[in-house]
């Protein structure tokens, strides 16, 4: 029962909108930093949009629902039927993650990131594979929050109608929304979505040709998350004090281990 429950709680972030595409991150050249710029005067906006009906949250969740990889193995390796995606693999059982990857080791690709790298974040719960180039990592941290990680080399963040910046940026999980608009606020290269509301919702960043998508899950968001509690991967991120070096040390770590394990797989070849 456990298992099937991390399962469906991956697939519904993966698979609810697998035949939407999504958008390329649209990040400007310079966004101004909250010194440059007071929290009453946002930055303009991205681009000019025609106003629509202001949306649930479950319905942009639905929306920008990351899209399965559209590379050629996974075409090959996933089923659609309607709008679900059967993934490559899934598991709540870290045994049989363990097993997966040492029965997949050949096809893997080298700069697969494994549970190992990013432990840190919390503690395993489940793996869904859509393709070996698309795949999250559900966890639960030290404050029991439920975190996703999704990884992917070809998802890209999602483009946002209006840029803000923060009113406190030491707790980023909640903007003035302009016009019951989404809107986005940037930080070196960290990307934070926000709901019409104003909600914290999602975090992104790209680096070495991937980009790596949290949030949360169990009908939580980022917003949600409690800043009172132990100091975790998430809540240095929602402030602008200790997101950079959080995520420099995540990037870092990955790279690391990343060359060690090709360097271990020319060793064995």
């Amino acid at each position: 029962m456990k298992k099937t429950l991390c399962i469906i709680l991956i697939l519904s972030i993966l698979s609810l909108s697998a035949c939407n595409v999504a958008e390329p991150i649209d990040i400007p050249e310079k966004v101004e930093s909250p010194s440059e710029s007071s929290p009453e005067s946002p930055s303009t906006p991205i681009e000019e949009s025609t106003p629509t009906p202001e949306k649930t949250e479950a319905e942009v969740d639905a929306a920008e629902t990351p899209n399965e990889t559209t590379n050629s193995d996974a075409k090959e390796s996933t089923t659609t039927v309607g709008d679900w995606v059967d993934p490559l693999f899934s598991t709540g059982d870290y045994n049989e993650y363990l097993d997966f990857l040492s029965t997949e080791k050949v096809k893997i690709p080298d700069d697969f990131i494994t549970y190992e790298m990013i432990e840190n974040i919390g503690t395993f719960k489940c793996f869904v594979a859509m393709s070996f180039n698309s795949y999250t990592y559900l966890m639960i941290d030290s404050n029991e929050m439920w975190v996703s990680v999704t990884i992917s080399s070809n998802l890209n963040s999602f483009s946002t109608t209006t840029m803000v910046v923060p009113g406190n940026t030491n707790d980023l999980r909640k903007v003035t929304a302009l016009n019951n608009q989404r809107s986005a606020f940037v930080h070196n290269n960290l990307l934070y979505n926000y709901y019409e509301s104003g909600r914290l919702y999602r975090i992104s960043w790209q680096f070495s040709g991937k980009t790596i998508l949290l949030n949360m899950t169990n009908n939580m968001r980022l917003a949600d998350y409690p800043l009172d509690g132990e100091t975790t991967f998430v809540s240095q991120l929602l402030s602008t004090q200790t997101a950079t070096a959080a995520v420099q040390s995540f990037n870092q770590n990955i790279e690391a281990e990343i060359a060690k394990n090709i360097a271990n797989k020319q060793l064995e070849s």
